[in-house]
C-alpha cells in the first residue's frame, strides 16, 4: 500500500516509470488545478469587471488578492467533497507500482464542472436578506464574498485618491 493511500491519496509512476502522478481522493493533480484556475478566473473577472477603469489595482490590492483566493479555494474545495460525496465511485486502474483508483473521464468532467460552478453559485448565495437601516445584507456565504468586494472598494479608492492628494 503506497504510503499516502491512508488519506486517500495516492501518487503513481506512468507505465514508461518516469513521470510521478499525484492522485487523491479518485482525482488526479491536474483536476484541482484546473478547477482552482476556473474559481480564481471568476475571481479576477469578477473583479475586473467592477473595475474596468483600473483593473489591475483591484486585482493587486490585498482585498483583491484575497478574493480571488477565496473564490479558488472554494473551487478546490467543493471538487474535495464531490469526489468524496459522488455516486459514481473511483474505477481501479492498474500500474506497474500497483493498483490506483481513479474516476472515468466523463465521471471526472462530469464533477470538475459542477465543483467548479457549483462552488461559485455556492459562495454568491444569500439564505435571507435582512433591512438594516437603509443597508440590505445578505445573511449566508455571498456575506463573505459582500464583505470582501467592499474591502476591495475601498482599497481601489485609497490607490486611485492617493496621486491626487499629492
Amino acid at each position: 500500500m503506497p504510503p499516502c493511500a491512508a488519506a486517500g491519496g495516492w501518487a503513481r509512476k506512468d507505465a514508461s516509470g518516469g513521470k510521478m502522478e499525484i492522485i487523491w481522493l479518485g482525482v488526479p493533480l491536474w483536476g484541482y488545478v484546473v478547477v482552482g484556475l476556473l474559481g480564481g478566473l471568476v475571481g479576477i473577472a469578477e473583479l475586473i469587471s467592477r473595475y474596468p477603469d483600473s483593473p489591475v489595482r483591484a486585482v493587486a490590492t490585498p482585498p483583491g488578492i484575497f478574493y480571488a483566493t477565496i473564490n479558488l479555494l472554494a473551487a478546490i474545495a467543493a471538487l474535495a467533497i464531490g469526489a468524496v460525496l459522488s455516486d459514481t465511485q473511483p474505477v481501479p486502474h492498474e500500474t506497474p507500482h500497483g493498483e490506483v483508483l481513479l474516476f472515468r473521464t466523463e465521471d471526472l468532467l462530469i464533477l470538475l464542472a459542477t465543483a467548479g460552478f457549483g462552488a461559485l453559485a455556492f459562495l454568491r448565495t444569500k439564505l435571507i436578506t435582512l433591512r438594516v437601516g437603509d443597508a440590505d445584507i445578505g445573511v449566508g456565504p455571498s456575506f463573505i464574498l459582500d464583505t470582501l468586494l467592499h474591502a476591495a472598494d475601498r482599497a481601489v479608492d485609497r490607490a486611485r485618491a492617493e496621486p491626487r492628494a499629492q
